[in-house]
């Protein structure tokens, strides 16, 4: 037997509550193993503690005053909730408030597609940014420096117009 078995078993044990065989196993257990033999010695304490206390008494007017506050109400339980109303209607007031607030963040459509509102002005204003800061080179490049600038002034033109 294990020390583990015999910790599960030892108060059914000490109770008479185990076959005869498990009983006599817990029997040549606690005779061997000291850790168990005072867990054993623990537990008949408890027991005997258990059994020397009074058995609870009942009130014979326990029923009464149950079935009198069931029919007629309890008055400080009353008092209690009449005061708390209002805050639980407050409460209960937040929380869908609340509720409602967040099912109409999670149901408003997401990221609005933001180049459906370009307006064409907004179109000719960023070309005209980029076209003032960088140019666009071309695929097909030229020796000449004078060419190469030219080009790039010709396609600012074209971009944005010649200033007319």
């Amino acid at each position: 037997m294990r020390c583990r078995d015999f910790n599960r078993d030892c108060a059914d044990w000490l109770k008479g509550r185990l076959a005869e065989a498990d009983a006599a196993a817990m029997e040549r257990h606690a005779a061997s193993c000291r850790t168990c033999a005072a867990v054993a010695s623990e537990e008949r304490a408890l027991i005997d503690v258990v059994r020397k206390q009074p058995a609870p008494t009942l009130n014979a007017d326990l029923w009464p005053q149950i079935q009198y506050r069931l029919e007629h109400g309890d008055p400080v339980l009353d008092r209690r909730l009449s005061t708390r109303r209002p805050l639980l209607r407050l409460g209960w007031g937040v929380v869908g408030l609340v509720a409602a607030v967040l099912a109409y963040v999670s149901m408003r459509p997401s990221e609005v597609d933001m180049t459906a509102l370009v307006k064409p002005e907004d179109e000719i204003r960023v070309v005209e940014m980029i076209a003032a800061t960088e140019p666009v080179r071309y695929v097909e490049a030229s020796d000449d420096a004078l060419a190469l600038a030219s080009d790039f002034e010709t396609q600012r033109e074209l971009l944005v117009g010649n200033g007319d």
